[in-house]
């Protein structure tokens, strides 16, 4: 039951978003903007919910809070370490990382130390 229900949460996504896109002409800026102003509100309904805790659990939503918390975190997760990712494959960045860490070291001249 849970699996049709994820599948037409994506199917009314998606045709939610080609008719924004096709209909009223929403650009991809205008959909960033809007991932940017959700986000202090996803996080608010969290603390709300967390501060709220005693009385969610007797009411039975608790278990909802907690997987909104579960899916909010990988998201974030993934808007703040998907970057890094995909810059970590570049090979020029890994030098210029180097090379930022250890300016002083390249200015004086690598010395290594023997004992």
């Amino acid at each position: 039951m849970f699996r049709i229900f994820k599948a037409l949460l994506i199917l009314s996504f998606i045709s939610l978003m080609t008719v924004l896109f096709v209909k009223y002409g929403v650009t991809v800026s205008d959909l960033f903007a809007s991932i940017l102003v959700f986000l202090p509100t996803g996080w608010a309904i969290l603390l709300i919910g967390q501060a709220l805790g005693p009385m969610m659990r007797s009411s039975g939503c608790w278990e909802l809070i907690m997987e909104l918390a579960r899916a909010y975190e990988e998201i974030m997760g993934l808007l703040v370490f998907m970057p890094i990712a995909i810059l970590s494959w570049f090979p020029s960045v890994s030098e210029i990382q180097t090379r930022l860490l250890y300016h002083q070291a390249f200015c004086r001249g690598l010395t290594f130390l023997r004992s």
